[in-house]
């Protein structure tokens, strides 16, 4: 009697004023075209040699994974365009805290979109900023882990809301009616 969804609600949220003014197909392709600037600028940033960048975004523009995603409703653009706009928040610039928030910020707002690859993320990047030469201090920690843990708490009052309770997420009760295999939902 209850509908369960299979998405976290960050990608709905961020489909529904396309959804409003029936434009839902255009979210994507305008994501995807966003990804292939901040490719662009990430090669930039790492080699400081425009070709490579362009390249590194031609390469992007013809990947067959990539023009797929382009024509679905599938979360995974959206989180890529966050973890690039980290990664060149993340290259440009000293290490200050104002810089890492904004990156945990980004990184976080992956967490109600896509939460595995939220939690993933967040780790590579915490390794990222530490061999970047981040300096461990109460000030740095605060400003990756708050946003981080804002995101993740944030999703898990999702979960409370929906299904009564703060670690059972949604999308599990939905697997679990509908697949042969409960379990199909989990790592490995």
């Amino acid at each position: 009697g209850r509908y369960y969804s299979l998405f976290p609600p960050g990608f709905p949220a961020l489909l529904a004023p396309f959804v409003a003014f029936g434009l839902a197909f255009w979210l994507n392709p305008i994501l995807n075209g966003v990804a292939v600037y901040l490719t662009g600028r990430v090669a930039d940033e790492l080699t400081g040699d425009r070709r490579v960048a362009t390249l590194a975004m031609l390469l992007m523009t013809v990947s067959s994974f990539h023009l797929f995603l382009s024509a679905t409703l599938f979360p995974h653009p959206a989180v890529l365009v966050l973890t690039l706009l980290a990664l060149l928040v993340a290259l440009r610039g000293e290490l200050s805290a104002g810089r890492i928030a904004a990156v945990a910020v980004l990184v976080g707002l992956i967490a109600p979109i896509r939460p595995q690859d939220g939690l993933f993320t967040a780790a590579a990047f915490g390794l990222f900023l530490l061999l970047r030469g981040m300096r461990i201090t109460p000030a740095t920690m605060l400003a990756f882990a708050a946003p981080l843990l804002f995101g993740a708490l944030a999703l898990l009052g999702y979960n409370r809301a929906v299904t009564g309770e703060w670690f059972v997420f949604p999308q599990d009760i939905y697997f679990a009616v509908t697949e042969e295999s409960a379990r199909c939902h989990r790592i490995g």
